[in-house]
């Protein structure tokens, strides 16, 4: 059986806790990012504006931060890393 899944993200309410999260794990020796820029807000992108408001995109965008996933990863590391991420919920 082989698995597909290579990300796992979780959405941190806003910029201010994407960033706070990021720190936090990071200080844990867990290494967690932000994930996607919208392509409208990119270098490339910005060269075609906008149709619409993209604002929902900007706002998952801001606030998505993605945990480590890999191949081989283990239930005690992955326990660590859910214990880290809750201890900041409870933090904020």
């Amino acid at each position: 059986e082989t698995e597909t899944a290579h990300l796992f993200y979780i959405l941190s309410g806003n910029s201010q806790n994407q960033v706070g999260l990021i720190q936090h794990l990071k200080t844990t020796g867990i290494s967690a990012v932000f994930h996607y820029q919208p392509l409208h807000l990119s270098p490339f992108g910005q060269q075609f504006p906008a149709r619409r408001n993209m604002s929902v995109t900007e706002e998952i965008a801001d606030s998505l931060v993605r945990l480590p996933l890999y191949s081989g990863i283990s239930i005690s590391d992955v326990n660590r890393v859910v214990k880290a991420v809750k201890s900041y919920s409870h933090s904020t």
